[in-house]
């Protein structure tokens, strides 16, 4: 129920505005199709200023950031010269080892 529920509406907002310095962050939909995502990515790739990273199953189901790479490895060449941040969140168990275990992770996909 936002204005940015769909990439559609997303692009719309963003256009509407008419604002060169308004942007976005990207966090995947894991109720959606990996294509989806990788579409979205595609046209939003312009008005981002951060990438949320996690790695759910559908019914947001938490998993270890690793389970995700073949999905986040397509996304990182998507964003292979993006320079915002990327927030790392949504950890499985919410455990702090997990958190720790995630971010290395994305620090060696970042690396690559």
């Amino acid at each position: 129920g936002t204005l940015t529920d769909t990439k559609e509406s997303t692009l719309k907002l963003l256009e509407d505005a008419g604002c060169s310095n308004l942007y976005t962050y990207w966090q995947y939909n894991p109720d959606v199709t990996h294509e989806e995502h990788l579409e979205e990515l595609r046209l939003l790739r312009p008005y981002l200023c951060a990438v949320h990273v996690f790695h759910w199953k559908p019914d947001n189901i938490r998993c270890a950031l690793k389970d995700g790479e073949r999905e986040w490895e397509q996304y990182m060449e998507l964003l292979a010269d993006f320079n915002g941040p990327f927030l790392l969140e949504f950890v499985k168990d919410d455990c702090e080892e997990q958190f720790m275990a995630d971010f290395e992770v994305l620090k060696s996909w970042r690396k690559g």
